[in-house]
């Protein structure tokens, strides 16, 4: 099964999302479903999209002294 879309990267040159999964041309975005992954295992992949997008909240509250 193909998926990506929003590729994650070290760097914008490499990945459309920053390791926190913030759109590198637009940091407020948050892309926090399967599209920045490259392909997805047979098992259902809900619970890691959980933990991504928990981890990415996390930080966004964070980022923003919350």
């Amino acid at each position: 099964m193909k998926w990506g879309g929003a590729a994650m990267g070290a760097d914008p040159s490499i990945g459309v999302v920053d390791p926190f999964n913030r759109l590198w041309a637009a940091p407020n975005v948050l892309v926090v479903d399967g599209a920045c992954w490259p392909t997805s295992a047979w098992q259902s992949p809900t619970l890691t999209m959980m933990a991504i997008t928990r981890r990415a909240c996390l930080q966004a509250l964070r980022s923003r002294g919350g």
